[in-house]
């Protein structure tokens, strides 16, 4: 069928069409090209262009792991942790927005901790969070910090508690307060805090034997809405 398609269509491109050929040639034409259409899909020679699709597939595998991996919201007497988040929201709605480095390394993280205890170390004194010791020889990434330094604030739920946390913790903290015109980018209505807490690079938090020459210190930031819910970590190292 198909040759004799070929044969017509070949006929009518040349006006010779054979008085016992009865196909229709427009007709031809279409079927070949369906199927020459099929055959390249096959092949592999029409694909489609995996810039775009990338971020579309990393926005579903971390919308699945929200679903049944990364912990839900609740309290540390519950063994469960809160949503972490990102400047507000939680982190599979933000995925378009980060690295993929930075995507694979949140979620080892969260994978690794998650629960406050996973971060801290044990403590008998009252509050205990408020007074607790983070495991910072575990934390060998920025992404690291944040996840439990996140975990941590929720669990203080209080920006005062967290300040006073920092500067025990080898820190040199101060509150600054933020604007609500500062507190869209976050999804929030009203006024918020930022826990600016400063350290030198030799300080509590590990870093790379590069950033140990040629960096000055690491920053952490945490934002807190005005009812103390934590909204986004920051750590950064900062450059000579």
């Amino acid at each position: 069928m198909e040759k004799r398609a070929i044969q017509c269509q070949r006929a009518f491109r040349n006006r010779r069409l054979p008085k016992p050929c009865t196909c229709d040639p427009e007709r031809a034409l279409a079927a070949l090209r369906t199927k020459r259409t099929l055959i390249n899909l096959k092949t592999g020679l029409f694909r489609p262009k995996p810039r775009g699709m990338k971020k579309k597939v990393q926005a579903i595998i971390f919308v699945l792991m929200g679903a049944f991996l990364l912990p839900s919201y609740g309290s540390a007497g519950e063994n469960t942790a809160p949503e972490f988040l990102v400047f507000g929201r939680p982190l599979s709605q933000q995925a378009e927005h980060l690295s993929e480095r930075n995507l694979l390394r949140y979620e080892a993280a969260l994978a690794e901790f998650q629960h406050v205890d996973d971060c801290v170390t044990d403590s008998e004194n009252q509050p205990r969070y408020a007074t607790s010791l983070m495991r910072w020889n575990r934390l060998n990434t920025l992404e690291k910090v944040n996840v439990c330094v996140f975990l941590l604030a929720s669990e203080l739920n209080n920006h005062e508690q967290m300040l006073d946390w920092f500067n025990s913790n080898g820190f040199k903290a101060i509150i600054i307060e933020k604007p609500s015109s500062a507190m869209r980018i976050y999804k929030r209505e009203g006024e918020g805090i930022l826990i600016s807490a400063g350290a030198p690079i030799r300080g509590p938090i590990r870093v790379g034997f590069l950033d140990r020459l040629l960096a000055h210190g690491v920053s952490v930031g945490v934002t807190f809405s005005a009812d103390g819910e934590p909204l986004h970590v920051n750590t950064a190292v900062t450059r000579k």
